[in-house]
């Protein structure tokens, strides 16, 4: 063998040892990467897990702490769980009704997965309208819905209503002819399971710690709002006919009590109540009172009557500073804003100042029904009182009929429209639906050790 075929050969012995050497760390490194990818692969498991467990305990058990919990990654490598709960807005009365944040830090010793989880509810004060008994009324050619829609019910249709926000059913959609024609313009969705919630917990606390004018049990309750931003509340024992001077500026200082009539004129809603509800409940195994509102309002308050007694509204019901809607979309910064919450039922009130056919009745309000409906006292024989205006949006039980059809017409004609402003803020305390996941992010921290292997 000659000189230059020893040097091939050791030439290519050395190429081939190189070569099996980078081969050797290439393939050691690749494993270590698959190694350390498996691991992280179990921790993003491991954050999810401890997600969906965290969200679990808080669906059910609202008030229980989280705790903190070991994982094996899988791989012989110990890993942690961190879990941390925020609730928002501010927590009041302990529970999470508003909604909550979780945080899950999930680490093994070199890389972790951070998980994080927004869960609230949905203010029923964004549906226009809401019901879970529809009793059949029928949705007609010349009706438009404007705001977000839901039945628990069917919708039934004959000719073509127009709907303009999203439009979900649980039963799903009735035609009364093969030829009817609904326009769902915001969407139309069927299936959808939304009950309406019996949860008073977050609205209870704000008017516990409202102070002393924000609460009343066991009475009749008058609520005046008046343009210049006074309120004048008079209350009195159940069944009772007191005097109504209250109106005309006379002033107490009696306590609330069920057995003393009270009368105050507060000069500001903030003077009324400190957070911005005020609350009518009681233990009485017959009634625990009426609450009775009217005026203008100028500024934001929750009213609640979340006893055995109904709401009564007792004349036109309007905000000092007109609301957006559809039909006149100028958006404003929120300032006059009416909540109205109500275990049973909200009624027009049958009486002088509401049975006046040029003028009508308006109604400025978000309003909620838990086991009753929106309506006009004595529909069908109060005789014809013009238009009912609703400007906001009405969530309720089973819908109640505010007049009836000529000839001769009787009550109300209806014209119902929504308050843009509903979609971005939402009255005190309000009702909201069950928990849903608003979003979930992942994100992922890697040590520079793993692209430098």
């Amino acid at each position: 063998m000659g000189r230059t075929s020893i040097m091939m050969v050791i030439g290519f012995n050395l190429i081939f040892m190189m070569l099996g050497y980078r081969m050797s760390t290439v393939t050691s490194s690749a494993y270590n990467k698959y190694i350390r990818y498996n691991c992280l692969e179990q921790t993003g498991l491991a954050a999810e897990s401890g997600a969906n467990i965290a969200i679990s305990n808080a669906f059910f058990s609202k008030a229980t702490p989280i705790p903190a919990a070991s994982f094996s990654s899988g791989t012989g490598v110990a890993g942690t769980i961190q879990i941390t709960k925020t609730s928002f807005p501010t927590n009041v009365g302990g529970t999470d009704t508003a909604g909550f944040i979780l945080t899950v830090i999930a680490a093994d010793v070199d890389d972790s997965v951070i998980t994080t989880v927004k869960v609230q509810g949905t203010s029923f004060s964004t549906f226009v309208m809401f019901t879970t008994n529809e009793g059949g009324i029928l949705w007609q050619t010349g009706d438009i819905c404007y705001g977000n829609y839901h039945t628990q019910d069917w919708i039934n249709v004959t000719g073509n209503p127009d709907f303009k926000g999203l439009t979900t059913t649980f039963l799903g959609l009735k035609k009364q002819h093969s030829s009817d024609d609904p326009d769902f313009e915001g969407g139309y969705t069927a299936g959808v399971n939304l009950p309406l919630s019996g949860d008073f917990n977050n609205l209870k606390a704000l008017g516990a710690i409202g102070g002393a004018s924000a609460s009343y049990t066991n009475l009749d309750t008058y609520v005046e709002f008046r343009s210049n931003g006074q309120v004048v509340v008079r209350a009195e024992p159940v069944g009772t006919t007191g005097s109504s001077t209250c109106w005309n500026e006379s002033r107490t200082t009696n306590i609330p009590s069920t057995t003393t009539p009270y009368c105050m004129v507060y000069n500001t809603i903030s003077d009324l109540t400190s957070s911005g509800v005020l609350l009518l409940n009681g233990s009485s195994p017959t009634s625990n009172g009426d609450l009775h509102v009217k005026g203008v309002l100028d500024g934001q308050i929750t009213l609640g009557n979340i006893g055995k007694g109904d709401v009564y509204i007792d004349s036109s019901l309007t905000y000092h500073t007109p609301a957006p809607t559809a039909l006149n979309p100028t958006l404003v910064t929120p300032q006059d804003l009416l909540g109205i919450v109500a275990n049973n039922n909200i009624w027009i009130t049958d009486n002088a100042n509401n049975n006046n056919a040029s003028n009508g009745v308006e109604v400025d309000a978000s309003m909620y029904c838990l086991n009753g409906g929106f309506g006009a006292q004595n529909y069908n024989g109060r005789g014809y009182d013009g238009v009912l205006k609703v400007v906001g949006g009405i969530q309720e039980k089973a819908r109640n009929a505010v007049g009836q059809p000529g000839p001769p017409i009787l009550g109300f004609l209806k014209d119902y429209e929504y308050n843009l402003n509903l979609q971005y803020v939402t009255p005190k305390g309000y009702p909201t639906t069950n928990f849903a996941i608003k979003n979930w992010v992942d994100s992922t921290l890697i040590s520079n050790s793993f692209w430098q292997q």
